[in-house]
């Protein structure tokens, strides 16, 4: 026992030097490298800090901000603007005012009236005068509504005009301005002119002597002569010399002497 306790005392005595040897390297190489991990820690620590001391940001915050995807632009931004700024001159409810120089009717303003084709409905309007055809009282009056003895016919019936008393020869004058619009021999009532006036109004003289000296188509004054007082009444020669004149408008019978003047 003695003796290899000797032997081992003897190889770790030899040895041992080496063993101290090396574990003195070792630690003399981890503190070496400490040393230097921390030397270049250091450095880079001073490195940063310079660049926060001078641009006053940290480049590791730079970096990362520039990592990060940019945000889109509000494209929709525009749109939404010209929205908000559209033309606002439109009027309420969406009305588009009137261009200037357009003339708005006025109020009240009453527009000219449209044509009807009635040429005796838009004569109406007009006033127009009347004068006697000629002097002379009346024989028969006008009667529609009740019925009247014919000494001709010997019958009673209406009468559309009246009978106004005057001589064979005696002119006859148109009752207003007017168109001759027919001159033809009536079966009963003889050689007959017939004038339009401007207010609808048709004058009718009957019992004229042959041959007017107007046609279809004339335009007469009041006053002008259109004919004479004849004879060629069938229908009335039991009467009077006289000249049968009637009124209508409208194509409807009226009494004269509502529109002549009173005697």
């Amino acid at each position: 026992m003695d003796e290899k306790n000797k032997k081992k005392r003897s190889f770790f005595a030899e040895k041992g030097s080496y063993i101290a040897l090396f574990i003195c390297v070792a630690i003399v190489g981890v503190a070496s490298w400490l040393l230097l991990s921390r030397s270049i820690g250091l450095n880079e620590d001073r490195e940063t800090m310079s660049v926060v001391n001078e641009g006053g940001y940290d480049v590791r915050d730079v970096i990362k901000v520039m990592e990060k995807d940019p945000e889109p632009e509000n494209e929709a931004e525009p749109e939404a603007q010209a929205e908000e700024t559209e033309d606002t001159s439109a009027g309420e409810f969406g009305e588009t005012p009137e261009p200037e120089g357009v003339k708005k009717e006025a109020a009240g303003e009453e527009k000219p009236p449209e044509d009807s084709g009635d040429d005796d409905a838009e004569d109406t309007a007009v006033t127009v005068r009347y004068i006697w055809p000629l002097a002379g009282s009346v024989e028969v009056a006008y009667s529609m509504n009740d019925l009247i003895f014919d000494k001709t016919m010997a019958d009673w019936r209406t009468h559309d005009g009246v009978d106004i008393e005057a001589r064979p020869g005696t002119r006859v004058l148109a009752s207003a301005d007017g168109t001759v619009e027919k001159v033809y021999d009536d079966e009963m009532y003889g050689t007959t002119v017939v004038i339009k006036h401007p207010d609808g109004m048709r004058s009718v003289y009957s019992n004229l002597a042959g041959k007017p000296p107007v046609k279809s188509g004339d335009a007469v004054n009041c006053g002008d002569v259109i004919g004479s007082v004849g004879n060629t009444a069938a229908a009335e020669t039991g009467e009077v010399n006289h000249l049968h004149f009637a009124m209508k408008l409208e194509n409807k019978s009226v009494d004269p002497t509502e529109y002549l003047p009173k005697r």
